[in-house]
């Protein structure tokens, strides 16, 4: 087959602008042979001194014991930013006697660190593509943690919102980043599955969230400190953090840059020298033994390099030139179908499932109260808010109204009698005081007054106003076992992605999701209470790995941080939208709020099949 080839000197590495013959280079159908070859010793590989396409050289590395790692460490990432981003929903209930919260109150503090995404998004979207990936991830988990401790120590309410608005600005950066820098460690082959495995840990924050939650929160601890009382939900956010700063050891001790990155931006001896240590790591085998000599370089790479960071208007420039190529033929259709299906994917499995708790809660606060009428979600939220009467028979409340009354009566004829008795011999110089009977104080006393004693007053103090914060378990029980069903879809998508195509497995689930949210307006059992709203977050959730994938799969190196940052910047708003839509309606329109939800999701399930088919995402590739 003929070659023409150009070559050149960048650095101390080699590039070659690609021909026709080689559309197909890095495209993985020989990933298994070379794969074999490297782990052996690698006789198989280009001749010392040509250039290689980085999908082959990275496919020469192997599979192997550097990939568990990188998983390891780019899932810890994942549980970091779960772990940040939905700690709201388990605080909000707990923290309601501190801050005495209104419903709205409490979706804008639930929603505040999707702000902090959102707006910072696009910058990390930069950095991530000027200096480099695993920079970015140690910058930002370092600052997440700072900012996880001192909001678990905020006084006022506006103070903690503000700290959860920080937290959402520095979680952005790994929440994005670990897409685009866990992928360019892998071949087209294996992108793909990694992405999927990694989105496991994701199911495993779910997991463990909500049992740590349901370990602490309860806990009547308060240790009172010179500014605030230190109760469990305080120690709850401040142990959230700890899965940051395992990560931000992990990447600074193990892991290397992107090779890709470092290819993309002109460093060609420091990605090659990237992958001789995975081929190593992977292999045993010295690194001398990786059978590249030379990196062929990205044609499709724009260098951000010498672009003046210290400008802001500099800045903004070469965002703007990152940012305009994904609103142009051919990724223009591509970019907005993600944007739009992400909004609709965060709405579901991020929005309703930061709601779920405070829901489940109040749904447990009702079967306790209401054991044998059972109740529609919205019917129930609309009894505990006072809009609709109680499932209790009026004759049943009036006769206990009537007997209250009467008991009440007797006792104060009796409080009467004793009184005239003893101003009658008060006036002989008699101690006037005298004793209630005890059965007469218990129904004094429920009617208005707090007594410690059998001796009762004639003016009854009422009783005094407390806070009792209670979180029923079912919201933890019901969390958990939506952290399982999460691991089981991810389980199941792995070998499923394998031979269904991404468009279908969108357009199904999606469709199924956004059906399963508009039944949770019917749900009344425990068992449709539990299995509807699960169905809703999980097929949803899990569905934003695929789109991951496809965002990666369809633009170039240069172009992937921020398309992804994109993407999930616009997922951010649809949680924060839905967070604040949420608190807004679900007391006094609960039917509208749930069923914009459900209809939503069910036209990103349409709208997923305008993504790239297989053969697109080829031909884009190429």
């Amino acid at each position: 087959m003929r070659r023409d080839e150009e070559r050149g000197e960048t650095g101390a590495g080699v590039y070659k602008i690609r021909s026709e013959d080689d559309a197909d280079l890095g495209s993985g159908k020989d990933w298994q042979r070379l794969s074999n070859g490297a782990q052996h010793g690698g006789a198989v590989g280009p001749a010392e001194g040509t250039a290689t396409p980085f999908e082959e050289a990275v496919a020469l590395t192997g599979v192997g014991r550097f990939h568990y790692v990188l998983v390891t460490v780019c899932g810890f990432c994942l549980i970091s930013m779960i772990f940040e981003s939905l700690a709201a929903a388990y605080v909000t209930p707990a923290a309601q006697c501190d801050f005495d919260m209104t419903s709205f109150e409490k979706g804008f503090l639930s929603g505040t660190i999707y702000v902090g995404m959102i707006v910072s998004s696009h910058l990390w979207g930069f950095v991530a593509d000027t200096r480099g990936r695993r920079q970015v991830l140690l910058v930002t988990l370092a600052l997440n943690l700072v900012c996880s401790v001192a909001a678990a120590l905020m006084p006022t309410l506006p103070l903690l919102i503000f700290f959860r608005f920080l937290n959402g600005v520095w979680i952005c950066g790994p929440s994005a980043v670990t897409y685009a820098y866990l992928g360019e460690f892998h071949s087209d082959k294996t992108r793909t599955q990694a992405i999927v495995y990694v989105c496991i840990f994701l199911s495993m924050a779910l997991l463990v969230e909500p049992g740590l939650a349901w370990a602490v929160i309860p806990q009547p601890w308060a240790a009172p400190l010179p500014w605030i009382t230190m109760r469990s939900w305080r120690v709850f956010l401040i142990l959230g953090a700890v899965p940051s700063a395992a990560t931000f050891l992990g990447l600074w001790l193990l892991l290397p840059e992107s090779p890709k990155f470092l290819l993309a931006v002109g460093r060609h001896d420091e990605a090659l020298d990237v992958l001789r240590k995975m081929f190593a790591t992977n292999s045993g085998l010295p690194p001398e033994k990786y059978p590249v000599a030379a990196l062929q370089g990205d044609a499709l790479t724009s260098s951000p390099v010498g672009v003046n960071t210290k400008s802001p208007l500099a800045i903004a420039r070469h965002m703007w030139r990152q940012t305009v190529p994904l609103f142009k033929p051919p990724y223009l259709l591509y970019t907005v179908v993600a944007c739009f299906i992400q909004f609709g994917l965060y709405a579901s499995s991020n929005g309703f499932l930061i709601w779920l708790p405070e829901l489940l809660n109040r749904m447990g606060q009702y079967g306790e109260a209401y054991p044998h009428h059972p109740a529609t979600v919205c019917d129930v939220i609309a009894v505990l808010a006072g809009q609709l009467p109680p499932p209790v028979a009026v004759e049943l409340l009036q006769a206990n109204y009537s007997s209250g009354m009467e008991t009440y009566a007797t006792a104060e004829d009796l409080l009467v009698s004793n009184w005239t008795a003893v101003q009658l011999s008060a006036g002989s110089g008699a101690n006037w005081t005298t004793t209630v009977p005890e059965a007469m104080v218990r129904n004094l006393t429920s009617w208005g007054g707090d007594s410690t004693s059998s001796t009762a007053s004639l003016e009854l103090s009422p009783a005094p106003d407390v806070c009792v914060a209670t979180v029923n378990p079912v919201s933890f029980q019901n969390t958990l076992i939506t952290g399982a069903g999460f691991a089981v879809s991810y389980i199941a998508i792995s070998p499923i992605i394998k031979v269904v195509s991404k468009k279908t497995i969108l357009a199904v689930c999606l469709t199924v999701s956004g059906a399963c949210g508009v039944a949770v307006l019917w749900a009344q059992t425990d068992l449709e209470v539990l299995l509807l709203p699960m169905a809703f977050i999980v097929l949803s959730g899990m569905c934003v790995s695929v789109v991951n994938v496809v965002v990666v799969d369809t633009v170039p190196t240069y172009l992937r941080a921020m398309a992804v940052c994109l993407s999930l910047c616009f997922g951010r708003l649809g949680t924060f939208i839905t967070s604040l839509m949420l608190g807004a309606l679900i007391d006094s329109n609960c039917v509208l709020a749930i069923g914009i939800l459900g209809g939503y999701v069910v036209a990103c399930g349409l709208a997923s099949t305008l993504l790239p088919s297989e053969a697109k995402l080829k031909e884009l590739r190429g």
